[in-house]
């Protein structure tokens, strides 16, 4: 017996269906680069985050209030909660910066570390990642997320996209 022509590409119709998405490419203009790429294979909907790649800023994005410069004092660093991330904003020197809260080793809270110049240590098991660019000390291929921030009068704004 013969198989009906609607199974006969199944593959095809399921690449077709938009409960299926293919994976989507994304270019998009970075301020200190001129182009970078993101691939979210695993995107289901037309809304969901797109996550950077390690080292690149977003200046596209919207920018969120997430603190007074009062609040965070020059080496120390703050946890805040912008759009369900948990991000670590470090105050080195008086220029900002945020990664994302979580060691990439065990989940340690990285905003209740310590901040040695512009490296930021775990409290749970001291890996050290550098705020500039997330990356880490012992193996700069791996690292944490960097957010763009931006300091406008006495706000402390926050770049998510």
């Amino acid at each position: 017996m013969r198989k009906p022509a609607s199974f006969a590409r199944s593959n095809d119709a399921v690449s077709r269906n938009p409960k299926f998405p293919k994976p989507q490419y994304v270019v998009i203009p970075s301020a200190a680069r001129n182009l970078f790429f993101l691939c979210a294979s695993t995107v289901t909907h037309a809304s969901a985050p797109l996550r950077p790649l390690l080292g690149y800023s977003i200046s596209m994005a919207k920018f969120f209030k997430v603190a007074e410069i009062a609040n965070v004092q020059p080496g120390k660093v703050k946890h805040v909660v912008l759009l369900g991330r948990h991000i670590a904003l470090c105050n080195v020197g008086g220029t900002f910066y945020a990664i994302d809260n979580f060691c990439i080793h065990r989940g340690g809270p990285l905003s209740e570390g310590w901040l040695d110049g512009d490296k930021l240590e775990c409290p749970w098991h001291a890996w050290k990642f550098c705020v500039k660019t997330g990356q880490l000390t012992l193996d700069p291929s791996m690292g944490v997320a960097t957010y763009e921030v931006r300091v406008e009068g006495t706000e402390v704004l926050l770049a998510v996209l």
